[in-house]
């Protein structure tokens, strides 16, 4: 609820400060779980502590940039289907042409 409230006192709107608090609750426990499975006394929670922090900055900058990744995202997909549509036309050339000089063997 203090996440909340404060991301509401900066500014931000309601649906923005809950999908971003829920996403720091998140990174927090996922810190916690990572401290806890550290035995040491000292090492476990300092650990822990750093990955909750950097995964609510990693969740965070995320969110931020969601539009960028998404863009990022459709590039990326569109090159890989450029170049499996590219290498199909290879091959169907390829076996055209393998096929087209056979059947002059035969003749």
């Amino acid at each position: 609820m203090l996440d909340f409230g404060i991301l509401l006192a900066g500014g931000k709107d309601a649906t923005e400060a809950a999908i971003k608090a829920t996403g720091h609750l998140g990174a927090g426990l996922a810190g916690f779980i990572i401290g806890s499975a550290i035995p040491a006394p000292v090492l476990g929670p300092i650990a822990g502590f750093t990955a909750g922090v950097l995964g609510s900055m990693a969740f965070d900058w995320c969110y931020d940039n969601a539009d960028m990744l998404i863009v990022g995202a459709q590039n990326v997909g569109n090159a890989i289907v450029d170049k499996v549509t590219d290498t199909g036309e290879k091959i169907g050339e390829a076996v055209s042409g393998f096929f087209g000089d056979l059947g002059s063997v035969f003749s």
